[in-house]
C-alpha cells in the first residue's frame, strides 16, 4: 500500500487489524494496538499526533541490542540478508558506475 501511497493514505484500522488476523478491538490492550507500539518499540513507526501513524518505508539494519534478543537462528539469518542486501547494493553501484563513465 505504501508503495502506490507514498506521501501516505488514509486507513480504516479496524478493517486493517482485521485483515491481519488482528481482531476488531481498538482499546490499548487490542492487538492491533499491542503491535503498532511493537513497532514503535523496534524504531519502525512512530504515532506523530492522535490521527497519524508514520511508518519506515525503509528497514536499518538491527541494533546490537536488539540482536542480542535474538535466537543465534535468528541472528545468522539476520546476517545472510545484510550480507545478500549489501552484495545487490555493491552490484547495483558497480552499474552506476559503469554507466557514468
Amino acid at each position: 500500500m505504501l508503495a502506490h501511497h507514498p506521501d501516505g493514505l488514509i486507513i480504516d484500522v479496524v478493517e486493517f487489524a482485521q485483515s491481519f488476523g488482528l481482531g476488531a478491538g481498538l482499546g490499548r490492550g487490542a492487538l492491533v494496538s499491542r503491535t503498532l507500539r511493537r513497532l514503535v518499540a523496534f524504531d519502525l513507526a512512530r504515532f506523530v499526533d492522535e490521527g497519524t501513524y508514520a511508518v519506515r518505508r525503509r528497514i536499518p539494519p538491527a541494533s546490537s541490542s536488539q540482536l542480542r534478543r535474538l535466537s543465534p537462528k535468528l541472528r545468522r539469518v539476520h546476517t545472510a540478508l545484510l550480507a545478500r542486501h549489501d552484495a545487490r547494493r555493491l552490484v547495483g553501484s558497480g552499474a552506476q558506475l559503469r554507466r557514468g563513465a
